[in-house]
């Protein structure tokens, strides 16, 4: 991107050099400019797209292929901008208890984000078929191999784009609460099936929320992963089951919210690390 832009005003979307810093004597950047994340969007999705078709006899490879194009995207996108990664990227510790509450509103959301797609598969019921082809295509025998490919690895790789470039680009310019927003929308509709995108952009609301509150990207990651892991599980075993009484219903939904808005009214009245 540098190599392309080799001006600030049009790197970094301003003629100050506020996304710069230096390190050790030289210049680094400290965030991708709107620009630049769009731009990695679009380059990454192109690619993805591309391998897609190439790769589409093996499937291990056609799993990969998203993963590795973001790592791939991210990692040339940083070393030509000179990207304080670290900085950058949120690559530090965190706090266990700021880290239990917001698994614990990530869980209620689960909850929540369920019944909500069971909603919208009833008035839509097209797109679970959609869907179903796509799981059962994907699907991998080994649950090890599949917890690494399909839960492990996404997790990285999306978290590294959609919070790490996504969320930091916007924040910077427009603040947090947008950043939450448009990396939430932006990661549903990189899913390209509305089943995934819907449940997505709702899961994106949380990732961005924790990664705000925690200060850390390995917050959204380890959440991200857990929620995979989820899928992968509920896949081999059925152990996720929402089909229960329409009073078990109402209680959970009413339980999940209130959680949710205690546990954000605690979190908002600390003082907090903001990303």
């Amino acid at each position: 991107v540098s190599k392309l832009y080799n001006q600030e005003d049009v790197l970094f979307n301003s003629k100050s050099l506020n996304y710069l810093t230096f390190k050790n004597g030289k210049q680094t950047s400290t965030c991708f400019s709107i620009f630049s994340a769009i731009l990695m969007l679009v380059i990454t999705f192109l690619l993805s797209m591309y391998f897609s078709l190439l790769f589409t006899s093996s499937k291990y490879l056609l799993i990969l292929t998203t993963p590795l194009t973001i790592l791939i995207v991210v990692l040339i996108s940083s070393l030509l901008v000179n990207l304080d990664y670290k900085e950058s990227f949120k690559l530090k510790k965190f706090s266990l208890k700021k880290f239990i509450k917001i698994f614990i509103i990530y869980m209620c959301a689960y909850i929540l984000t369920n019944y909500i797609m069971i909603a919208v598969t009833k008035i839509f019921p097209s797109i679970v078929e959609d869907y179903s082809l796509l799981e059962k295509f994907l699907t991998i025998d080994n649950i090890v191999l599949s917890v690494i490919l399909t839960a492990l690895a996404p997790a990285v790789a999306e978290e590294l784009l959609f919070r790490g470039v996504v969320y930091n680009s916007v924040n910077k310019k427009y603040g947090y609460l947008l950043a939450i927003i448009l990396s939430a929308l932006s990661f549903g509709i990189f899913h390209m099936n509305w089943m995934q995108g819907i449940y997505a952009s709702l899961l994106g609301l949380v990732l961005g929320y924790s990664y705000y509150k925690s200060g850390s990207l390995f917050v959204p990651i380890i959440i991200h992963f857990i929620n995979n892991s989820f899928a992968v599980f509920s896949e081999y075993y059925n152990f996720l089951d929402f089909t229960i009484p329409t009073f078990g219903h109402i209680i959970l939904i009413i339980s999940s919210i209130f959680i949710i808005f205690s546990l954000l009214f605690i979190l908002e009245k600390k003082s907090v690390t903001k990303v």
